[in-house]
């Protein structure tokens, strides 16, 4: 899982890395209507980073967990992401980040294979879940860097 566990180390810094020296204007600027800004996408992946780590957690640590699924848009709407404090959205990324690398470089290899039922995606393997989050975040960084090109 090395390779794994190190691509989903990575987030903060290439989250940082695309948002570092950008106005908020261009952070804040939406392709169409209805669709999410750069800070928008941003702060989703800091709710996203914690509401995946309690995933993980979950499925390591309990026999079978229903794991709810969350409504994105309403999310962003009541934590208003587009005028979250830039400043903060990193280091909430990091702060996660740092816990869910712990937890999963002190998994034996056998719970890799544990199972949870996620409300909208089914039966998934601790595995699975972390494959998912790593390709989740991996378009997300996509969507911002063409938002911001």
């Amino acid at each position: 899982m090395d390779p794994l566990v190190r691509e989903l180390s990575r987030l903060p810094e290439r989250l940082a890395a695309l948002l570092e020296g950008r106005c908020e204007d261009a952070l804040r600027r939406r392709p169409a209507e209805g669709a999410w800004s750069a800070k928008e996408i941003a702060a989703h992946l800091a709710d996203a980073a914690r509401i995946d780590h309690e995933r993980l957690f979950l499925t390591a640590t309990h026999d079978r967990p229903d794991l709810p699924a969350y409504d994105e848009a309403a999310l962003a709407r009541d934590r208003d992401y587009q005028h979250a404090e830039t400043a903060r959205i990193v280091p909430t990324v990091r702060s996660w980040r740092e816990e869910t690398i712990y937890l999963l470089d002190g998994l034996p290899d056998e719970a890799w294979e544990r199972e949870a039922v996620h409300e909208e995606l089914g039966p998934m393997t601790l595995l699975q879940l972390a494959v998912h989050m790593a390709e989740h975040e991996l378009d997300h960084l996509r969507g911002i860097a063409r938002l911001l090109d």
